[in-house]
């Protein structure tokens, strides 16, 4: 009997451990299951999110392209068919992806905020005015807090970085509505760009350089500077838009395009031939902007190039759909026009008729900002 029952133990103990290890590989496979049903909607979430950017940006070039589209092109133009021959006249006033970076960086909960955000971009523009935006507005507060706040992942600061943060907080906090502005701008400072400092310090040796490096790359007619670095740029179908819309003022302008290694890499890859177009190694800081500095336009995917035209008052296209420099757009020479080629020649020709003014709009490019931020911190 005891032979019996100690047996009898043995094979529940057994069937015990059985049981148990059968219940930790099914919480296992649960977990495993939860963890790839996840990341399947994580992937899902930006598969469509990156599909109807994709979408976006097409209907607007499109939007943009009918306004120059004869009717037999129109008919070839799949947004004249989606709305009915009634195309939305609405302007653009920013991308989706830019209002998704707005509503991160202004940390904006309702649509009220984020249009007080958007109003600090394009000044003077009413709600009313832009209905299709002022839904953008409200999806893109929507589309942030449901998909992409969940799942953004931030770097962690560094010791000094944190104690950076960590006054910037403190500041921050001891501000009230109650306080006056001048009381405000002796805590947080506005000290310009230093980038320019850089410039404006050697504005004078570039501009004498201009007659050198002309006559070393031989160039004797007008001409536009093109940069091209971005990888997402660098597709067969970006780079026929762009060498199109150039080819088509190669008979009056030469197109000096200073290849980036990147770009080089590509084309020399991809065999792509170039027509009546310049193509130059990389320049030292000095020469390079001695060549821009010459030149009648420039077109280009750089945002540091985008502030450098502004500050030496020549107009600049940005090819792509957004910039990261808005005041480059807003009070200074820079106009982004997007990767289709009929909108690119359109721009050319609206960039050279234009007057461009003398004076410089922006607050503190003056090449002081170093300056500025020793006098804040030692006296």
């Amino acid at each position: 009997a005891e032979k019996l029952k100690e047996d009898a133990k043995n094979i529940l103990t057994e069937h015990e451990k059985k049981i148990s290890n059968s219940k930790n590989k099914v919480k296992e496979m649960i977990r495993q299951a939860n963890e790839e049903a996840e990341k399947n909607v994580i992937k899902t979430n930006e598969e469509f999110h990156n599909f109807m950017e994709i979408r976006k940006k097409n209907e607007e070039e499109r939007i943009r392209q009918i306004k120059n589209q004869d009717e037999k092109k129109l008919i070839l133009n799949p947004v004249w068919h989606v709305h009915n021959a009634n195309v939305p006249k609405e302007e653009m006033i920013m991308t989706f992806s830019m209002l998704l970076n707005l509503v991160e960086t202004s940390n904006a909960n309702t649509k009220d905020l984020l249009w007080k955000f958007v109003k600090k971009y394009k000044p003077n523009i009413k709600e009313e005015n832009f209905p299709i935006f002022d839904k953008l507005v409200e999806y893109s507060i929507k589309f942030f807090n449901d998909v992409i706040k969940e799942n953004k992942k931030y770097k962690k600061p560094n010791t000094t970085e944190k104690k950076a943060l960590n006054e910037l907080i403190k500041a921050l906090d001891e501000c009230n509505d109650e306080m006056k502005p001048e009381d405000i701008q002796t805590k947080i400072f506005s000290v310009g760009n230093i980038m320019i400092d850089t410039l404006k310090k050697n504005h004078e040796k570039i501009k004498n350089g201009t007659s050198d490096i002309l006559e070393k790359l031989k160039i004797e007619n007008n001409y536009f500077v093109t940069t091209i670095h971005r990888p997402s740029n660098l597709t067969d179908e970006n780079l026929n838009n762009i060498f199109n819309a150039l080819n088509e003022f190669t008979n009056k302008f030469s197109v000096i395009l200073p290849a980036h290694p990147r770009l080089k890499k590509y084309i020399e890859k991809n065999s792509i031939e170039l027509q009546n177009v310049l193509l130059v190694d990389p320049m030292s800081y000095i020469d390079f902007l001695s060549l821009v500095n010459g030149s009648t336009l420039v077109l280009t995917d750089s945002g540091g190039l985008q502030e450098e035209t502004t500050f030496m008052n020549i107009n600049c296209l940005t090819l792509r759909n957004e910039t990261e420099r808005p005041i480059t757009v807003e009070l200074g020479t820079n106009k982004v026009v997007g990767l289709n080629t009929e909108n690119i020649i359109s721009e050319i020709n609206n960039s050279l008729t234009s007057k461009l003014s003398n004076e410089m709009k922006i607050k503190n490019w003056d090449g002081k900002t170093s300056e500025r931020i020793f006098n804040i911190l030692y006296k």
